[in-house]
Protein backbone atom coordinates (compact mmCIF):
# COMPACT_ATOMS: atom_id res chain seq x y z
CA UNK A 1 0.00 0.00 0.00
CA UNK A 2 1.65 3.31 -1.00
CA UNK A 3 1.11 6.60 0.77
CA UNK A 4 -0.80 9.27 -0.81
CA UNK A 5 0.62 12.12 -1.97
CA UNK A 6 1.18 15.54 -0.15
CA UNK A 7 0.89 17.12 -3.64
CA UNK A 8 0.64 15.71 -7.02
CA UNK A 9 1.74 16.45 -10.24
CA UNK A 10 -1.65 16.56 -11.59
CA UNK A 11 -2.12 19.66 -8.49
CA UNK A 12 0.81 21.27 -9.70
CA UNK A 13 -0.21 21.45 -13.18
CA UNK A 14 -3.47 22.78 -11.82
CA UNK A 15 -2.14 25.28 -9.96
CA UNK A 16 0.23 26.55 -12.63
CA UNK A 17 -2.69 25.72 -15.43
CA UNK A 18 -0.43 23.98 -17.72
CA UNK A 19 -2.57 22.86 -20.19
CA UNK A 20 -2.70 22.27 -23.90
CA UNK A 21 -5.68 23.97 -24.44
CA UNK A 22 -4.20 27.10 -22.20
CA UNK A 23 -1.07 27.23 -24.03
CA UNK A 24 -1.88 28.24 -27.48
CA UNK A 25 1.68 29.12 -28.50
CA UNK A 26 2.96 25.71 -27.37
CA UNK A 27 -0.54 23.44 -28.44
CA UNK A 28 1.30 21.20 -24.99
CA UNK A 29 2.05 21.13 -21.69
CA UNK A 30 4.87 22.65 -21.03
CA UNK A 31 6.41 21.49 -18.25
CA UNK A 32 6.72 17.28 -18.53
CA UNK A 33 5.26 15.19 -15.31
CA UNK A 34 9.04 13.98 -15.22
CA UNK A 35 10.51 17.36 -14.81
CA UNK A 36 7.48 18.44 -12.53
CA UNK A 37 8.92 15.27 -10.52
CA UNK A 38 11.77 16.19 -10.26
CA UNK A 39 11.37 20.08 -9.13
CA UNK A 40 9.39 18.55 -6.51
CA UNK A 41 12.06 16.39 -5.50
CA UNK A 42 14.59 19.18 -5.36
CA UNK A 43 12.43 21.30 -3.52
CA UNK A 44 12.17 18.46 -0.52
CA UNK A 45 15.97 18.59 -0.53
CA UNK A 46 16.30 22.13 -0.76
CA UNK A 47 13.88 22.30 2.63
CA UNK A 48 16.67 19.70 4.39
CA UNK A 49 19.03 22.20 3.12
CA UNK A 50 17.79 25.15 5.33
CA UNK A 51 18.81 25.27 9.22
CA UNK A 52 18.48 23.68 11.14
CA UNK A 53 19.13 20.74 9.12
CA UNK A 54 16.30 18.51 8.85
CA UNK A 55 15.40 14.60 6.99
CA UNK A 56 11.97 15.64 5.83
CA UNK A 57 11.05 13.37 3.03
CA UNK A 58 8.15 13.62 0.61
CA UNK A 59 6.09 11.55 2.07
CA UNK A 60 6.39 13.00 5.48
CA UNK A 61 6.92 16.98 4.09
CA UNK A 62 5.27 19.30 6.59
CA UNK A 63 3.44 21.77 4.31
CA UNK A 64 1.85 21.56 1.05
CA UNK A 65 1.86 25.01 0.01
CA UNK A 66 5.61 25.01 1.22
CA UNK A 67 6.38 22.52 -1.01
CA UNK A 68 4.28 24.01 -4.20
CA UNK A 69 6.25 27.34 -3.93
CA UNK A 70 9.89 24.93 -3.64
CA UNK A 71 8.20 23.03 -6.75
CA UNK A 72 7.44 26.26 -8.47
CA UNK A 73 10.84 27.84 -7.73
CA UNK A 74 12.53 24.97 -9.48
CA UNK A 75 10.39 24.78 -12.16
CA UNK A 76 10.67 28.16 -13.54
CA UNK A 77 14.49 28.53 -12.28
CA UNK A 78 15.02 25.63 -14.91
CA UNK A 79 12.92 27.03 -17.46
CA UNK A 80 14.83 30.61 -17.05
CA UNK A 81 18.21 28.86 -17.68
CA UNK A 82 16.28 27.28 -21.32
CA UNK A 83 15.49 30.64 -21.94
CA UNK A 84 18.36 32.58 -21.57
CA UNK A 85 20.18 30.06 -23.48
CA UNK A 86 17.72 30.35 -26.15
CA UNK A 87 17.15 34.12 -26.13
CA UNK A 88 18.18 36.06 -29.38
CA UNK A 89 16.61 38.62 -31.64
CA UNK A 90 17.22 39.24 -35.23
CA UNK A 91 17.38 42.25 -37.51
CA UNK A 92 15.07 41.82 -41.44
CA UNK A 93 14.62 44.92 -42.94
CA UNK A 94 15.32 47.20 -39.84
CA UNK A 95 12.59 45.39 -37.52
CA UNK A 96 14.17 43.80 -34.55
CA UNK A 97 12.72 40.37 -34.06
CA UNK A 98 13.30 38.52 -30.33
CA UNK A 99 13.05 34.80 -30.06
CA UNK A 100 12.12 33.26 -27.27
CA UNK A 101 12.02 36.10 -24.62
CA UNK A 102 11.07 34.36 -21.69
CA UNK A 103 13.71 35.01 -19.71
CA UNK A 104 12.66 37.98 -17.52
CA UNK A 105 9.48 36.57 -17.03
CA UNK A 106 10.69 33.30 -15.93
CA UNK A 107 13.31 34.35 -13.86
CA UNK A 108 10.97 37.00 -12.14
CA UNK A 109 8.33 34.06 -11.40
CA UNK A 110 11.23 31.58 -9.97
CA UNK A 111 12.44 34.78 -7.61
CA UNK A 112 8.85 34.91 -6.60
CA UNK A 113 8.09 31.20 -5.94
CA UNK A 114 11.45 31.04 -4.28
CA UNK A 115 10.60 34.14 -1.72
CA UNK A 116 7.75 32.82 -0.46
CA UNK A 117 9.31 29.07 -0.25
CA UNK A 118 12.16 30.50 1.63
CA UNK A 119 9.91 32.73 4.13
CA UNK A 120 7.37 29.85 4.85
CA UNK A 121 10.00 27.08 5.56
CA UNK A 122 11.82 29.50 7.64
CA UNK A 123 9.22 30.22 9.92
CA UNK A 124 8.12 26.45 10.19
CA UNK A 125 12.13 25.49 10.91
CA UNK A 126 11.95 28.10 13.46
CA UNK A 127 8.72 26.79 14.86
CA UNK A 128 9.50 23.34 15.17
CA UNK A 129 12.64 24.25 16.38
CA UNK A 130 11.21 26.27 19.37
CA UNK A 131 8.88 23.09 19.58
CA UNK A 132 11.71 20.82 19.74
CA UNK A 133 13.11 22.34 22.82
CA UNK A 134 10.05 23.11 24.73
CA UNK A 135 10.66 21.38 28.46
CA UNK A 136 14.15 20.48 27.22
CA UNK A 137 16.12 24.32 28.55
CA UNK A 138 18.19 23.37 30.65
CA UNK A 139 20.10 26.08 33.51
CA UNK A 140 23.39 25.77 34.51
CA UNK A 141 21.87 26.76 37.95
CA UNK A 142 19.07 23.69 38.28
CA UNK A 143 21.35 21.44 40.55
CA UNK A 144 21.56 24.22 43.30
CA UNK A 145 19.24 23.80 45.87
CA UNK A 146 16.03 26.41 46.36
CA UNK A 147 15.72 28.20 49.69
Amino acid sequence: MSLPEILSVMEIREFTSDYAANNLLLDREEFSDTFITLCRDLAVSSYNEIPPMSMATFSNFPSKSTLLWGTLYHMFNGKSALYARNDFAFSDGGVQVPVMEKYQFYASLAQTAQAQFQTSASRMKAYFNMESGWGGVKSDNASLPVF
